[in-house]
């Protein structure tokens, strides 16, 4: 579901196909990353820029596979739970529109 409305946003997806399938990445390539977490912090939505262990770094691991800037500096991480439910998932996407679609630059 997030990944099918990634691509209707026409956001870059930055997780290989052979992912984990609770953490995804991609860059909305419209609004820097700390904008977005931000924006979603205030709806009770908690994603981050890069993994876990880098704190509010970029992610090492973009840049070492090579992604652009705008790529990079727009990237948000996903980790979902096992008990995620379907309506999480729509309210964090509808929120995630709202952030891109009144937010940006």
């Amino acid at each position: 579901m997030i990944k099918d409305h990634c691509k209707t946003m026409r956001f870059h997806i930055n997780s290989p196909e052979n992912r984990v399938p609770y953490i995804f990445n991609f860059s909305t390539m419209k609004l820097p990353s700390e904008v977005m977490i931000n924006a979603l912090s205030s709806k009770n939505i908690y994603v981050s820029s890069a993994s876990a262990c880098s704190g509010k770094k970029k992610s090492r691991v973009l840049t070492s596979m090579g992604f652009k800037s705008v790529i990079v500096d727009t990237a948000i991480r996903i980790s979902l739970h096992p008990d995620t439910e379907e309506d999480d998932i729509k309210y964090f996407l509808t929120e995630l529109d709202f952030a891109v679609n009144h937010l940006g630059f």
